[in-house]
């Protein structure tokens, strides 16, 4: 995983949201460097609780 990647995930850890995150990547780097870290990230699990 690239250091863009990476750094979307923890951002996503902290409360930041993926797509703030890759917003602000696609504003210095553009829609194609964009589109390939998300093609890298894991897929977000939706309706999965942590079981509490």
């Amino acid at each position: 995983m690239s250091f863009w990647a990476q750094y979307v995930v923890a951002k996503e850890e902290q409360g930041v949201s993926r797509a703030d995150s890759l917003a602000k990547i696609e504003a210095k780097y553009g829609a194609e460097f964009r589109a390939s870290i998300e093609a890298e990230l894991p897929k977000p699990e939706e309706g999965v609780t942590d079981g509490n």
